[in-house]
C-alpha cells in the first residue's frame, strides 16, 4: 500500500495560476509536476501515479535538502547513486530497485521533453535484488482460513466467497475491490476486470468458486452495484478487504507466510502451473505485461517439483486452483 504520509509530503498545485508559476521555474519539483500531469493525461491509474509521486518526490526532496541540487540539468549519476545508497539504509533491495526504475522513467521523460540533453542514468545499472522463492499459501493454510468462515453467517459466507475468488483468479487487491455485480458473468464463469494501465481482461473462475459466489449473492441483499459489501451493506473497500484477510489469518493461526491478498495471487500463479497451466496463460490471467513475474512462479514450481511436490491426479480437467482441492 502507498503511504498516505508520503503522499501528503508532496504538494501539487491547486490552481492554474499556481501550476503556471511552478512549471515556469523549471526546477526538479516543477519537472515532477509536469511528469505527473503527463501520466494522468496518458490514462495512468491513480494508484500508478501515486507510486510515481511517492518515490520520485523523495529524490527531489533529498536532492534539494541534502545535495543542494534543484535544477534537473545539474543532476548527475553520482547524485542518484548517493540517493540510492541512502535508501539502502532503511529499505530492502527490492524497494531500492523500484526507486531506481521510477527515476529512470522520470529522467527519460525529461530527456524526451528536451528539459535535459541526456539522462544522467545512461550508464547506470539497476541495483541487484535478492532472488527469493515465492512463498504462497499451503493447502493447510487455505483449510485453516476457510475454517474461519462459518457458512451460517453473512460474513462467513462472504469471506469464503472472497477467499475462493482470490485463489481462483489471482486478482490484485484493487482489482478485487473494484468488481461490480455486472462484471461477474455466471453464464461464462468469468469476471471482467480493469487492471493496471486501464487494461481490461476477462478472468475465469471454477465451479466451487461459482457456488460460493452465488450463495453470497443470495444473502448480500443490497441495491449497491459493488460485489463485495460490509455487514452494514456498504461497499467493502480495498483496505477493508486487506484487513479482513489479515484478521482471518490471525484467527486461523497462519504462520510461515505473509497473510495478505497478494499471497493469494502467488497461490494462483504457482498452483495453476502445478495443475498444468502454460506460462503464457498464467501471464495473461494475472495481467502481467511481461513474463518476468511469471518466470518467478515457474521457478517456484520447479523447486517444488524438484523436492517431490504432489501434483494430484493427472486426469483432473482444467487448472482451477479451487476445483483441484477437496473443500
Amino acid at each position: 500500500m502507498i503511504s498516505e504520509k508520503g503522499l501528503r509530503s508532496f504538494r501539487q498545485p491547486q490552481t492554474m495560476a499556481e501550476l503556471e508559476q511552478v512549471l515556469q521555474k523549471g526546477d526538479l519539483y516543477g519537472s515532477l509536476v509536469s511528469f505527473l500531469l503527463t501520466c494522468s493525461q496518458e490514462g495512468n491509474t491513480q494508484e500508478t501515479i501515486n507510486g510515481h509521486k511517492l518515490k520520485i518526490s523523495q529524490f527531489v526532496k533529498y536532492a534539494r535538502e541534502t545535495l543542494g541540487v534543484t535544477d534537473p540539468r545539474q543532476v548527475t549519476a553520482n547524485h542518484i547513486k548517493f540517493f540510492l545508497v541512502h535508501k539502502q539504509q532503511n529499505c530492502s533491495m527490492t524497494t531500492v530497485n523500484n526507486h531506481y526504475r521510477e527515476l529512470h522513467r522520470f529522467f527519460a521523460y525529461l530527456k524526451d521533453e528536451g528539459v535535459i540533453p541526456e539522462t544522467p542514468m545512461l550508464t547506470m545499472r539497476p541495483p541487484k535484488k535478492a532472488q527469493h522463492i515465492i512463498r504462497p499459501f499451503s493447502i493447510d493454510h487455505i483449510r485453516d482460513l476457510l475454517a474461519m468462515c462459518p457458512e451460517d453467517t453473512f460474513l462467513g459466507i462472504r469471506n469464503r466467497a472472497l477467499i475462493l475468488a482470490f485463489m481462483d483468479t489471482g486478482l490484485r487487491l484493487a482489482e478485487m475491490a473494484g468488481i461490480m455485480l455486472e462484471d461477474v458473468n455466471i453464464q461464462t464463469d468469468t469476471i471482467r476486470v480493469m487492471g493496471k494501465g486501464n487494461k481490461e481482461r476477462l478472468v475465469p473462475f471454477g465451479k466451487a468458486t461459482k457456488t460460493a459466489l452465488m450463495r453470497y449473492c443470495r444473502v448480500r441483499n443490497s441495491p449497491l452495484p459493488n460485489l463485495w459489501l460490509t455487514e452494514e451493506k456498504k461497499a467493502l473497500t480495498r483496505r477493508g478487504i486487506e484487513i479482513t484477510i489479515i484478521r482471518l489469518g490471525k484467527y486461523a493461526g497462519v504462520s510461515g507466510v505473509r497473510c495478505s491478498p497478494h499471497t493469494f495471487r502467488h497461490y494462483f500463479g504457482t498452483n495453476s502451473m502445478l495443475n498444468g497451466a502454460p506460462d503464457w496463460a498464467v501471464q495473461t490471467l494475472l495481467g502481467h505485461a511481461t513474463l518476468d513475474m511469471t518466470k518467478k512462479y515457474r521457478e517456484t514450481v520447479n523447486s517444488l517439483n524438484a523436492i517431490g511436490f504432489h501434483r494430484g491426479s493427472k486426469d483432473r480437467k482444467g487448472f482451477s486452483p479451487v476445483d483441484n482441492l477437496s473443500l
